[in-house]
């Protein structure tokens, strides 16, 4: 088994972590903790400055982030209950993430890496509606994207009905609407080479 957290793990996590309420988490531990942490690891910068290029405090932010992410963990909406990670957990996932990432086929491979600041190189541009779109306005618009020779990932949009049924979340029109979209990519990209 891998050494790294498994899906099934995060989800037994979901299931069995402190509950809170949303309103609770963003207020007890979002809002607090990160004022916090401002002031612990002084997170501090010249705000004329629109992209600070400090490497110190991009180490006392990646520090605190850290942090943060340990003590609050995240919320499982669904289940009002706190995901939690301990610092080795966050730590392995951290160490295993792949150095570069290789999306696409023949013309429309786009390798996805990450840069450090002063880096001069290539940036992926992903693109789409990305909000919801009536099904009529669903493909002429994915159509105008995946034509878009500047877009190198397409981003889909979400159908607001499908077959004309509005698409409730947690129900079956729900999975039908999911369907939809992705055939119909998948559909688009097809004909637009």
């Amino acid at each position: 088994m891998s050494e790294n957290i498994s899906i099934v793990d995060v989800l037994e996590k979901a299931e069995t972590g402190p509950l809170t309420t949303a309103e609770n988490f963003d207020k007890e531990f979002i809002y607090k903790p990160i004022k916090q942490l401002i002031n612990t690891h002084d997170i501090r910068w010249d705000k004329d400055l629109f992209v600070p290029a400090e490497d110190t405090l991009a180490d006392r932010l990646f520090d605190a982030g850290l942090k943060l992410a340990q003590e609050s963990g995240v919320l499982c909406i669904n289940t009002g209950r706190r995901i939690l990670f301990s610092k080795d957990e966050l730590d392995r996932a951290l160490n295993s993430i792949p150095s570069s990432i290789t999306l696409g086929e023949d013309a429309d491979t786009v390798t996805l890496a990450p840069r450090k600041p002063d880096e001069n190189r290539f940036v992926a541009v992903c693109g789409g509606p990305f909000s919801p779109v009536p099904e009529e306005l669903f493909e002429p618009l994915l159509i105008s994207y995946a034509q878009e020779p500047l877009i190198d990932i397409l981003d889909s949009a979400a159908l607001s009905t499908v077959y004309g049924h509005p698409i409730k979340g947690g129900s079956p029109w729900e999975a039908l609407g999911c369907w939809r979209e992705a055939h119909g990519v998948l559909e688009i990209i097809r004909r637009v080479g």
